[in-house]
């Protein structure tokens, strides 16, 4: 069986190939090709699921072709691919990007570029529904002025490189003040966010925030939320019955985050907002404040890790294959003190025994099998998985060893064997 899955990562000088191991079958290694001269040449031949390309040239259309090597040396049909690399590298957009209002104005920062490959910035601000240039500039701030008084104004700043490349823009919004407005929202902290380990801020949080009072009545029903409209469903929030004036109280923001933030290849910049809803005599009304946020697509294990982790897993499945599937059931059931009718459930899914003792070993540290079950059929490999959960790499891979060893086993029947 060929792979499966297979994606292309193309850049300016070039192409990274990843894809999935076949559906069935065990295999050794992989085999990558080139089209050259009319004719596939063979550039790689890896036991990885991935492949980078280098020293290409740009906007430059590159054909690939994967196939994977069985244990028994044969080749499977290859899979096609093409990539055209990028013409010029485009620069990421300006990170901490940060709107202080005032009376009549509204100063927009950001954190410079430090490595001198920013030429300079473009501001944009939205009128009528469109985004109009107001400035080009080469430092990291800008102030817009002549503004109206408790008005709302959008902003979008972007980088353009030496290049002339001009990066996406971040999106920002402030409302300009009249003095102080009736409520103020302080970001006291707002850390970064590992894709890696999301689960844990739902307990742990990820920063904090100061809601303050400025006006002279009683707030009543504050309802306080935050939401990163990428990663999160829906917005936490938080209600504060009482907020009297001059007075200020201090939350904690504890997200809820999706499976989408798994799927991230790269680091990433995004906008939270947090928002306040509040009753003022009577009427409900609102304040809101945009805040960079970035996500950190880190990995979690070394290489050496991530082999160790497939080559158990493997090996187990491999062991598997030479024993009756009764006993092979029987020492999985055994080690793990769990039910054959589990065991069952998974293999009718799909899953091989590495993938089950792996899955059953998650479900064990409270983990809900329909949601191991979806961000896998999303294609997430089980190194990615097992770190979302904050689980080490090293003891699922002990736990696979222990199992393919009661596997491998032989039974003792008190008679001597000659090979």
């Amino acid at each position: 069986m060929p792979p499966t899955d297979i994606k292309i990562f193309p850049k300016e000088d070039e192409v990274l190939l990843t894809w999935q191991p076949p559906r069935e079958g065990t295999i050794d290694s992989y085999i990558i090709y080139k089209y050259e001269d009319k004719i596939f040449r063979e550039i790689g031949k890896i036991k990885t699921t991935s492949f980078t390309d280098s020293g290409l040239k740009k906007d430059v259309t590159y054909v690939y072709k994967i196939a994977a090597i069985s244990l028994d040396g044969e080749e499977s049909r290859g899979v096609v691919v093409s990539a055209t690399t990028t013409k010029k590298r485009v620069p990421l957009p300006p990170a901490d990007m940060k709107a202080s209002p005032g009376e009549d104005e509204i100063t927009l920062t950001w954190q410079s570029d430090r490595e001198g490959y920013i030429s300079s910035y473009v501001i944009y601000k939205e009128v009528d529904g469109t985004f109009k240039e107001i400035g080009r500039i080469k430092t990291d701030s800008f102030t817009d002025k002549g503004l109206r008084l408790n008005t709302t104004y959008i902003y979008k700043v972007s980088a353009v490189n030496k290049d002339g490349e001009e990066s996406q823009g971040v999106i920002v919004k402030a409302t300009t003040i009249q003095k102080k407005p009736p409520i103020d929202i302080t970001v006291l902290k707002i850390r970064d966010i590992s894709a890696n380990t999301y689960k844990t801020y739902e307990k742990e949080g990820i920063g904090k925030v100061r809601i303050s009072n400025n006006s002279n009545s009683l707030l009543s029903n504050v309802k306080v939320s935050f939401m990163i409209y990428e990663f999160m469903n829906s917005p936490s929030e938080v209600e504060v019955k009482e907020l009297w004036p001059e007075k200020s109280v201090e939350i904690d923001l504890k997200p809820v985050f999706n499976d989408k933030i798994l799927t991230l290849k790269e680091t990433t910049s995004v906008k939270a907002e947090i928002k306040a809803v509040y009753f003022s005599q009577g009427d409900m009304r609102s304040y809101s404040t945009l805040h960079p946020v970035t996500v950190i697509r880190e990995q979690r294990y070394t290489a050496i890790d991530e082999n160790r982790f497939l080559t158990a897993l493997q090996n187990l499945d491999k062991a598997s294959m030479k024993k009756p599937e009764k006993e092979v059931i029987q020492k999985i059931k055994a080690k793990l003190e769990t039910d054959e009718e589990l065991i069952q459930t998974l293999k009718k899914k799909g899953l091989s025994y590495g993938e089950i003792v792996t899955c059953i070993y998650l479900m064990d540290r409270g983990k809900r099998l329909d949601d191991i079950l979806s961000v896998r059929t999303k294609g997430q490999s089980w190194q990615d998985i097992i770190g979302s959960y904050n689980i080490y790499l090293e003891d699922v891979t002990d736990i696979l060893k222990e199992v393919e060893s009661a596997v491998s086993k032989k039974k003792s029947k008190g008679k001597s064997k000659t090979r």
